[in-house]
């Protein structure tokens, strides 16, 4: 990794693997230092020890307002309309 991206994990309070999963991939990308091959290669890591980022906040916005619209997936169970 780039000394510029490690920089920008600093900055953002990162310093092992645990902090690197209570940060979402978006906020990663809107540093200047940290692009999308950065991002994956972060990813790949979390996955070799069974972790995963945090999931983007607008998308979890969006599927609760689709579920509390009643327009929610198929494979969503009838009791969450």
């Amino acid at each position: 990794m780039r000394a510029k991206a490690r920089g920008a994990l600093f900055e953002l309070n990162i310093f092992c693997v645990e902090d690197l999963s209570a940060i979402s991939e978006q906020e990663l990308m809107m540093t200047d230092a940290i692009g999308a091959k950065t991002v994956n290669r972060l990813r790949e890591v979390l996955a070799c020890v069974g972790l995963d980022f945090l999931p983007d906040p607008s998308d979890e916005v969006a599927a609760f307002e689709r579920i509390q619209s009643g327009q929610h997936d198929a494979c969503c169970p009838a009791t969450l309309k």
